[in-house]
Parts: structure tokens; sequence; C-alpha cells
């Protein structure tokens, strides 16, 4: 028997998108909330998810470096399965586009 996928939230294909944008780079939470304007309770469900997907890989930061910087250490967050984030995006925008045609009653212009 195969596992059945589960489509994915707009929130999380905006996490997505957002990762992809600069897939190498490492990110933090706050930084995530910033750019993508998601709210913290959303989006760490949405990062330990994707984690748990083998989507995100996350550790902490050295902690030195947030020692000279005055602050906490920082779990950072990179991007692992690119294409898997790129299959689950584009699987998301057939489905949204699947369904405003339904809504329509036609089919969207090209």
């Amino acid at each position: 028997m195969t596992k059945r996928r589960r489509r994915i939230s707009d929130e999380t294909a905006t996490v997505l998108a957002f990762f992809l944008a600069d897939p190498g780079k490492e990110r933090y939470g706050r930084e995530i909330v910033i750019e993508t304007k998601l709210k913290s309770g959303s989006l760490y469900p949405i990062l330990r998810r994707l984690e748990s997907r083998e989507i995100l890989i996350s550790a902490w930061e050295d902690l030195q470096g947030a020692v000279d910087d005055g602050r906490r250490p920082r779990r950072l967050y990179t991007l692992r399965g690119t294409d898997e984030a790129q299959g689950l995006l584009a699987e998301w925008r057939a489905a949204r586009t699947s369904s405003r045609r339904s809504r329509i009653g036609g089919t969207l212009p090209a």
C-alpha cells in the first residue's frame, strides 16, 4: 500500500518558496517570520514537519558567535530536499489552479 501524501498548505508553500529563493542559505526563525509574514505559532510547526520529512535540516549556530553578538544562539534551518520542495510547490500550484478552475466553472486563460 502506498502512503498518500497530504497536500501542503498555503503557509507551507510560502515557506518552501522562501527557502527555494536561496537554497543554500541558512535561515533562522525570526528572519523567516519577518520575510514570510507568518506568525511564529504557524511557522514553527511547519519547520518541524519539513524537517521530519527531511526537506529541511536544522542545527544550533556556534555559541561563540552568538555570545560575541550579545544574543542567544539561533536554530538555523537549511533546505536539504530541493527537488522534493520544488515538487511539492509544483503540486500546490497545480491544485490551486484546478481549484480556481472548478470555482469559476471553466478553464483559466493560458
